[in-house]
């Protein structure tokens, strides 16, 4: 059982990011809105992903690293999924 879950979590996750680029590519935006659009597509489906995959955002691309002991709030409300 863990050979299939080890290839097919990866694959199922990286089914989201493979739609997430094709919205891109369906939207083809151009100049500099194409980043805020790659942004924005990017991050609706990663929202979609930690939503409906496990109901809990886990795994972000976007998670900040070690804690921040300095500021923990300011760091608490600018993190993902906050």
């Amino acid at each position: 059982m863990a050979p299939f879950a080890v290839a097919l979590l990866p694959a199922g996750m990286g089914l989201f990011w493979g739609a997430a680029m094709a919205a891109y590519r369906a939207l083809r935006p151009r100049g500099p809105l194409r980043i805020l659009v790659f942004a924005g597509v990017l991050t609706v489906f990663e929202w979609l992903r930690g939503h409906l995959l496990t109901g809990f955002p886990w795994n972000l691309p976007a998670r900040p690293g070690a804690p921040d002991r300095r500021s923990p709030r300011r760091r608490a409300s600018s993190a993902p999924m906050a």
